[in-house]
C-alpha cells in the first residue's frame, strides 16, 4: 500500500499522482546547496527586525485529485472472486493451515531420518 496516496501499489511506483505532484513541486522550488557571493552577508543579522527578512510567498498549489491507479499485474493474473461468507473464508484458511502443518510435518519426519542417518554413522 502507497504511503503517500493509500492507494494498492509500492510505495516506490513512481506513477504515483501524489509522488509525481511532489516532485513537480520539488524541482520548482530548487536552491543552490552553496550560497553565493551576493546571498552571503558579512554583516550581523538581527533576528528580531522582521523587516530584514523577507516575506513568505502566499501562493498555495492545489493537489489536483488522486487520479485511480491502474490494476495491478498480479490482480489480473489472479483473478479470482473473493469467499463471500465468514463461513467460506474460515473454510479456506483452515485448508491452507492443514496443508502448512503437513508440510512441517514431512519436513520434521525429513530431519529425524537424516539425524538418525548421522548419529548411526557417527556411533559405527
Amino acid at each position: 500500500m502507497c504511503a503517500l496516496c493509500g492507494r494498492e501499489h509500492p510505495a516506490s511506483y513512481k506513477g504515483c499522482i501524489i509522488y509525481k505532484t511532489l516532485k513537480q513541486a520539488r524541482s520548482k522550488i530548487h536552491r543552490p546547496i552553496h550560497p553565493t557571493a551576493a546571498q552571503t552577508s558579512t554583516s550581523p543579522v538581527n533576528i528580531t527586525d522582521t523587516s530584514q527578512f523577507p516575506p513568505l510567498p502566499r501562493k498555495s498549489h492545489p493537489v489536483p485529485a488522486p487520479e485511480p491507479p491502474p490494476i495491478p499485474y498480479s490482480h489480473v493474473v489472479t483473478h479470482h472472486q473473493q469467499p463471500v461468507t465468514t463461513t467460506e473464508q474460515l473454510s479456506i484458511f483452515l485448508t491452507e493451515l492443514k496443508s502448512i502443518f503437513n508440510q512441517l510435518i514431512q519436513q520434521n519426519g525429513m530431519i529425524l531420518n537424516m539425524l538418525s542417518t548421522v548419529i548411526q554413522k557417527l556411533t559405527h
